[in-house]
């Protein structure tokens, strides 16, 4: 039984090293408000007050930034307040 707990062990290994590193889709506020159905706006107000988690990329020059959203994070915030 041990040996074959190492080779599952081996296979879960192996599919890690198959996954793309990054598999993670980030979205901007346009396309949150558009697959959420609401407005831009919204989605400004819920990251500002801590309801959607946000990364912020900062711009260069003079530009304040962008925001960037995970999907996961914006799929748990739409259904968090389906409610």
């Amino acid at each position: 039984m041990g040996h074959e707990q190492l080779e599952l062990g081996f296979e879960t290994e192996a599919k890690k090293e198959e996954e793309p590193r990054f598999a993670v889709e980030y979205l901007t506020i346009a396309e949150c408000a558009l697959i959420a159905r609401c407005h831009e706006r919204t989605i400004r107000r819920a990251i500002e007050c801590g309801e959607l988690r946000a990364g912020r990329i900062r711009g260069g020059g003079s530009t304040r930034g962008f925001f960037r959203i995970r999907r996961v994070d914006l799929d748990s915030w739409i259904f968090a307040n389906a409610a």
